[in-house]
């Protein structure tokens, strides 16, 4: 489910949700028009405000550099 559809269902503001997670409903108006990239931490915090049922897309590039730093691993540039 897409952000948009839970706050209709839930009958929830943008204003409302953002203030819930903390975050500017500007912010959230311009991820929920594609104008602006996720952030791990705003997905984060999307997923456990919704109780994982809104999932947002994250681009592959910040996943794998999470992932590599989690698992150590380092560019091969380094």
């Amino acid at each position: 489910m897409i952000l948009a559809e839970y706050l209709n269902k839930h009958r929830i503001s943008l204003k409302e949700f953002s203030e819930k997670i903390g975050y500017d409903a500007k912010h959230l108006s311009h991820l929920t028009h594609g104008t602006q990239r996720v952030s791990i931490k705003l997905a984060r915090a999307v997923f456990e405000e919704t109780n994982g049922k809104v999932v947002m897309p994250i681009v592959k590039k910040e996943i794998e550099m999470t992932t590599d730093k989690f698992l150590g691993n380092k560019d091969e540039g380094e």
